[in-house]
């Protein structure tokens, strides 16, 4: 064996922390880039041992309410979204590259014109009922997505839609407005979990996923137990999987080095080095487009005046904010939501610097230089409450009040997420640029947070999804980054990276830029070490 394999293991097995397998790799020759590239490559897991089967996978999760649910339609947390991944199953699964790959559609087709598609489901798959999955139950699905009532987050990106149909029993048809090359990576979203044909008794949650649901309350918690007929052969490993919410971040960090949880979410970075340096535990990192950004309601004032919205995102200086909140674990943002992860990312804008001058000019001339300005935060983001205090400072040597008011993570989603004028939340990056841009900023989508709308950027929008030419679709989304960059309500200072942690007990976890495919993913295939 080499060393270097042999420091992988060590570090696979927990023998070694983060911090020590980066100093042993460096003693190798090995740079930092490369190193981050071997993991990256083999990934948590790639040295573990036989899987075991058996045993109960305990999951704390950031945030919590009694609004949880386990309708994928309507799901929008992380911790709605952790348990439906392990219920239900997506058409199309996105790929570690972001490329669309098969799960419950096998394979699919369009038009010349990518107008029309055609999607050839899997046989053999059955529902936690003994029902077999058909084409009826796609139809269902997406068609719940796309009816106002439902109140789903996904209808933006079904908004092209104009017929959808089962030809057969496994083969649906589905009509576009307007031609979109990307529409299979459009259905990888996790709003877009398949459903049985009629179903709505989501309290009693029937899917095609990996596990089947045992117990369920709103608030309090979720048990689910393995799915004995689960199509993918042999998966999953562990018998049951419990979920819950520990909303303060030193409880949570706690219970995971004290060994009464396997895994935890969204780790704040300021605790990356006692888990590394904590036997049995690791850091699960992961760069990503998830933001953590600070929203702006461009409908009411004085957020509805562009200058104060320009003098806001100028008061942040974006390299001192990332080294103090993320350290090495996060990118510099621009104010749009397209992340260097993408291909269609624009690196012509130029990078927005730290002006307190023209800041103070701004709110002057808005007649607003004495107004102090409220950010409402919690723990629903990675860094947030400190990312909150820092800009506060920043802007209180420019001579601007912002008072930082710190609201229960337990509920955010309900009382403050889309109902306070200025906050700090946590968007998950999307497989594809357009859809990123489409669920927060278009103006007919429900989760567009700033209430920021122009029709020039809808039209625009459309435009690019359905231009073939690569080079053309990145100018024009290149454009549509420059207007939310310029006008929106939005100040994106980082891309962080995923951010989580996990007892070194859990075998064969896998990283991915995606969370709805990265720690959500986990359960179907991990295994626990005794």
């Amino acid at each position: 064996m080499k060393q270097s394999d042999d420091y992988i293991k060590q570090f696979e097995n927990g023998k070694v922390s983060r911090r020590q397998f980066f100093k042993y790799m460096i003693g190798l020759g090995l740079s930092i880039p490369t190193i981050n590239s071997i993991l990256a490559a083999a990934g948590p897991g790639v040295m573990a041992s036989t899987p075991v089967r058996g045993g109960r996978l305990r999951i704390a999760m950031a945030g919590g309410s009694q609004t949880e649910t386990l309708d994928p339609a309507k799901s929008y947390c992380y911790t709605d979204g952790q348990r439906c991944q392990s219920l239900y199953n997506t058409l199309i699964r996105p790929s570690s590259s972001l490329t669309p790959e098969p799960e419950l559609a096998e394979s699919w087709e369009a038009t010349e014109i990518a107008d029309e598609w055609i999607f050839k489901l899997r046989k053999g798959v059955e529902w936690h009922n003994g029902r077999n999955f058909q084409a009826k139950d796609v139809v269902y699905s997406l068609r719940r997505i796309l009816d106002p009532k439902t109140g789903s987050g996904g209808k933006a990106y079904l908004a092209d839609v104009a017929d959808l149909k089962a030809e057969d029993s496994h083969t649906v048809r589905i009509k576009l407005k307007r031609s979109d090359v990307d529409f299979p990576l459009v259905l990888t979203h996790g709003n877009f979990r398949i459903v049985p044909d009629g179903y709505t008794d989501f309290d009693n949650a029937i899917g095609t996923g990996p596990f089947k649901l045992k117990s369920f309350k709103p608030g309090h918690g979720c048990l689910l137990e393995r799915n004995p007929n689960y199509w993918k052969s042999g998966l999953p490993y562990v018998d049951e999987v419990e979920s819950f919410s520990i909303p303060d971040n030193v409880a949570r960090v706690n219970a995971l080095l004290a060994g009464d949880i396997h895994l935890l979410n969204i780790l704040d970075p300021e605790f990356t080095n006692k888990i590394e340096s904590s036997p049995g535990t690791r850091v699960l990192s992961s760069p990503s487009g998830l933001r953590v950004p600070f929203i702006m309601k461009c409908n009411v004032p004085p957020y509805d005046n562009p200058d104060v919205r320009l003098a806001l995102k100028l008061l942040m200086d974006r390299e001192k904010y990332n080294k103090i909140v993320y350290g090495a674990n996060a990118q510099i943002g621009n104010d749009h939501p397209i992340a260097p992860i993408y291909s269609d990312f624009c690196d012509a804008i130029p990078q927005r610097q730290h002006d307190p001058e023209k800041a103070r000019f701004l709110l002057k001339k808005a007649g607003v230089d004495g107004f102090t300005f409220d950010l409402h935060v919690s723990d629903v983001g990675i860094g947030g409450k400190k990312g909150a205090l820092v800009y506060s400072d920043m802007a209180a040597r420019a001579g601007v009040n912002v008072k930082v008011i710190k609201e229960p993570t337990d509920g955010f989603w309900k009382a403050v997420w889309l109902k306070k004028a200025f906050l700090i939340c946590s968007w998950s990056m999307r497989p594809t640029a357009s859809m990123q841009m489409a669920i927060a900023f278009t103006s007919n989508s429900s989760w567009n947070d700033t209430f920021w709308k122009r029709p020039d950027f809808d039209k625009l929008l459309l435009e690019a999804r359905s231009t073939f030419d690569k080079k053309r679709r990145k100018e024009l989304h290149c454009e549509l980054q420059y207007m939310i960059c310029d006008d929106g309500g939005t100040i994106i200072p980082s891309f962080v990276n995923l951010l989580d942690a996990a007892s070194t007990k859990v075998k064969n976890i896998i990283l991915h830029p995606s969370i709805d495919s990265g720690f959500r993913n986990i359960p179907e295939a991990c295994w626990l070490e005794s």
